[in-house]
């Protein structure tokens, strides 16, 4: 598999130990299968811990708020890793997929389209990245100043010793330091290769249009040399063939498309699904122990960047969903502005059966029950903004 495709999202899943280079053998595959064994054995251990202290500590619905908004995302964490390793293969396929065939571009313009939409998706990952990064430093560094004196560790955790004690606390320290920079770095690979897919499905349907657009804008007849009618009855039935040929590629494009976002919702559909109950949980959550904030502290930073970081991450998936939708849209349109006349009757039908496929915009629906749209993001939006001023009100 060429990883010219998402190049930074790979990066980042291969330096965390989730993505093991295709063509590797040998002494380097079983040292990577160590690192990636140490990275399951950090994460699972840091969150399974946590589940048991919340359940044997805690006591009001603040104990549980209080647990619950980095927990709910260490879990959320947990879940993608299992699926990047248990789908590898299929993630290959579909990454071999928009890479071959219909998917590669066939000319400058076709390359300015794919390059305009990759380095859109290039900088929204790596602005993600930084982000996340600098809160992960911002927790690390806020831990070993201000709880560190106290032997309070990063987020409560049960474990089999005393962390109150100076060997046992820089354990337990050092196991959720390092736990908190695989994490964030899941997040951000695999929400970052869920929309880059969305994102070149789309860049694809311009790619399609573009396509669409030099086929019927082309001479369908050619030049006579006289006006003998077996001759044009001879081109009238190439010109039918050479269209039919042309329309049956430009619809097996279509629905490869079609078929690509089918495969991607197949493989991280619950995974989002899961992603989106988690932010939308966490972020009332996060408003709950907001609401409780008397004056700015160094948690209060934390749980200022934490949430940004929550809302950017909702946004990167919310956002390549409308932009998806919004191209399969315009195709539509764009179908539809062409002059007919001239096109035989099959080629006709052939846009008409597209045109009618288009009518039903193309949506990832995560388990058929949430649209990934700009809209669905406005409405989180809102509820934890009303969700704040309720609580703030209330205290």
């Amino acid at each position: 598999m060429k990883e010219t495709l998402l190049p930074v999202s790979f990066f980042i899943l291969k330096s965390i130990g989730l993505w093991q280079p295709v063509h590797w053998k040998g002494f380097k595959t079983l040292l990577y299968s160590l690192f990636t064994g140490f990275s399951f054995v950090i994460l699972f251990t840091d969150t399974g811990c946590q589940i048991v202290d919340c359940f044997v500590t805690c006591k009001t619905v603040a104990d549980y708020a209080d647990h619950s908004f980095i927990l709910l995302t260490m879990i959320g964490i947990c879940i993608k890793m299992g699926s990047i390793i248990k789908n590898r293969n299929r993630i290959v396929e579909l990454i071999e997929r928009l890479q071959t065939g219909a998917f590669q571009d066939k000319n400058p313009d076709e390359e300015r389209i794919l390059k305009e939409f990759d380095s859109i998706m290039k900088w929204r990952t790596i602005l993600f990245g930084i982000f996340v990064q600098m809160g992960t430093v911002n927790l690390i560094i806020s831990s070993a100043l201000y709880l560190a004196p106290h032997r309070i560790t990063i987020t409560k955790l049960y474990l089999p010793w005393d962390t109150k004690t100076l060997e046992g606390y820089w354990t337990a320290w050092v196991l959720q330091a390092i736990s908190r920079f695989f994490g964030g770095p899941v997040n951000v690979a695999c929400d970052s290769l869920v929309s880059g897919v969305m994102y070149r499905a789309s860049a694809q349907f311009k790619i399609l249009a573009s396509r669409l657009r030099g086929f019927l804008l082309e001479p369908q007849y050619p030049e006579e040399s006289n006006n003998n009618n077996k001759n044009v009855k001879y081109d009238y039935h190439r010109v039918e063939k050479h269209e039919a040929e042309k329309m049956t590629e430009l619809v097996k494009e279509h629905l490869e498309i079609i078929q690509i976002i089918t495969m991607l919702n197949d493989i991280f559909g619950f995974v989002i699904f899961m992603q989106y109950c988690v932010s939308s949980t966490v972020l009332c959550v996060t408003v709950f122990v907001f609401a409780q904030v008397r004056q700015f502290d160094t948690h209060c930073a934390m749980m200022i960047t934490y949430t940004g970081c929550l809302y950017f991450q909702i946004y990167l998936l919310c956002s390549a969903g409308t932009q998806m939708t919004s191209q399969s849209q315009n195709f539509v349109s764009y179908i539809y502005t062409f002059d007919w006349n001239e096109l035989t009757v099959k080629t006709k039908k052939s846009l008409l059966i597209m045109m009618i496929r288009c009518h039903r915009p193309l949506k990832f629906c995560t388990w058929s029950m949430i649209e990934l749209s700009i809209e669905s993001f406005s409405q989180i939006v809102k509820f934890s903004y009303s969700a704040y001023n309720v609580l703030a009100q209330s205290q």
